[in-house]
């Protein structure tokens, strides 16, 4: 393989910038380039783990002083002999050093080629190696942990699992195949062959849990849609700037001052929420609001969690009713506004319609504790520990079609050389998933997405 070389930190001004080196010419580079301060052997001979400190000189230029790092083949991130240069973090002072690299024969890193080497050279699965984005854009701490119990191996350990049942299938099939008559056949193949259609019901039930969680991980990476509703002048933007920890939204005592959807990503507890503060619902003549009203409706229809928000100062109207109409659902959340002057009108018949409801005050913070709280315990967040991309989810899926279908085929008596056929392209579906039967499109599709350096 060619020795390949990359700035792996964000491009920009900082502190440190490292500069990976990974392939057979990453020591002699090394050699060619470094010389040390408080030692004077070159890189190529220190022990694998090994760092100094010394110059990058070129062409009898000192480029920059730095940190060198020696990682010897196979104990490296790659399983090659891997170099990485701390440098300050100028982009300047960087780029001459990367430029200096290159010129001695080494080529620049395609996005992910440092990790897809990492996983030809069996240092990582492809399961694991997909983790490894995941980890680097988590905006949140449910997607950072999902993707931290990946990394570790969590999918692939589960998989692998699934893989060695439908291995024992096959070898029970494969026994009948060679001694169909033979009739020691129940001891030749094992407890499994009389077991089969037990079995691909358990390994299919495995692999349904394992997909649970894929749109519960799409919510939480894409942000979790959260939409405040109500109608004119309840304090909907008031309460979006506060979940929002700044004035996102215009806030007056006019009626209607917000008339489109306003969005913005914030974080609560674990989680990453879009929300959507819309426009007061209610019956209007001005075109721009009813158009405003009607975008409201279709962001509702859309929502994972519905903050439906009524005045608690002055008592429920036809609006009010309208909005109970259109968001008492699981989804939904009464919050009951402008606690600080309330009247003490009878809201029952709000919290009737909703199975949870907050008193708060907007302009005073009281109550926004247990909004969070509530924000946090509807159903939209119940999801997996372990979240699959949507590769991984569509193996798994056409694996557990195809397990389906020889669960029934066994059933109804097929011959079991056609039921040897659906297992088999289960297996190969689920060997697909982990990277161990992955075509190299395959693989080349999933590091494409990677960031240069990784």
């Amino acid at each position: 393989m060619d020795t390949i070389a990359a700035i792996s930190t964000p491009l920009g001004y900082g502190g440190i910038a490292v500069i990976r080196i990974s392939g057979g010419n990453a020591l002699p580079i090394a050699d060619a380039l470094f010389t040390g301060v408080s030692r004077t052997d070159p890189p190529s001979s220190f022990a694998g783990y090994s760092c100094a400190y010394g110059k990058i000189v070129y062409e009898n230029e000192v480029l920059d002083e730095c940190i060198l790092t020696v990682y010897k083949a196979p104990r490296s991130y790659t399983g090659e002999d891997v170099v990485e240069i701390s440098c300050h973090g100028g982009v300047f002072s960087a780029g001459q050093i990367l430029k200096a690299i290159y010129s001695g024969g080494i080529r620049p890193a395609n996005p992910g080629e440092f990790t897809e080497r990492a996983f030809l050279n069996g240092k990582t699965t492809l399961t694991q190696a997909e983790a490894v984005m995941d980890i680097i854009s988590a905006k949140g701490q449910a997607e950072l942990r999902s993707a931290l119990k990946v990394r570790d191996g969590a999918v692939y350990r589960r998989i692998r699992g699934v893989i060695n049942n439908l291995t024992e299938i096959l070898a029970a099939l494969a026994v009948w195949a060679d001694y169909p008559d033979d009739e020691d056949l129940d001891l030749l193949a094992g407890e499994t062959f009389n077991n089969i259609q037990s079995v691909i019901g358990s390994v299919e039930a495995e692999l349904l849990s394992l997909t649970e969680g894929f749109t519960f991980g799409q919510l939480i990476k894409a942000g979790i849609p959260l939409v405040i509703a109500g109608k004119p002048n309840v304090g909907k933007s008031s309460i979006m700037n506060a979940l929002s920890g700044a004035n996102r939204s215009i806030v007056t005592d006019i009626p209607g001052t917000t008339r489109d959807v306003i969005e913005n990503e914030i974080r609560i507890a674990d989680y990453t929420f879009r929300v959507f503060d819309t426009a007061g619902i209610h019956e209007t003549e001005d075109v721009i609001e009813r158009t405003g009203t009607e975008l409201a409706k279709e962001k509702i229809i859309d929502a994972e969690i519905i903050l439906a928000v009524f005045d608690s100062s002055g008592p429920l109207d036809t609006a009010d009713e309208a909005i109970i109409e259109l968001t008492a659902n699981d989804r939904a959340i009464a919050v009951l506004n402008k606690s600080d002057i309330s009247k003490g009108e009878d809201f029952s018949a709000v919290c009737k319609s909703y199975k949870k409801a907050v008193t708060l005050s907007a302009k005073t913070g009281e109550g926004f504790d247990r909004l969070t709280e509530l924000i946090c315990d509807v159903p939209a967040i119940g999801g997996a520990e372990i979240i699959l991309n949507e590769r991984q989810n569509a193996a798994a899926n056409a694996a557990v079609r195809l397990l389906r279908e020889a669960g029934e085929a066994a059933a109804s008596g097929v011959p079991l050389d056609a039921l040897t056929i659906l297992v088999n392209a289960a297996l190969e579906k689920l060997l697909e998933l982990t990277g161990e039967s992955a075509q190299t499109a395959v693989t080349r599709s999933v590091f494409d997405n990677f960031c240069v350096g990784k």
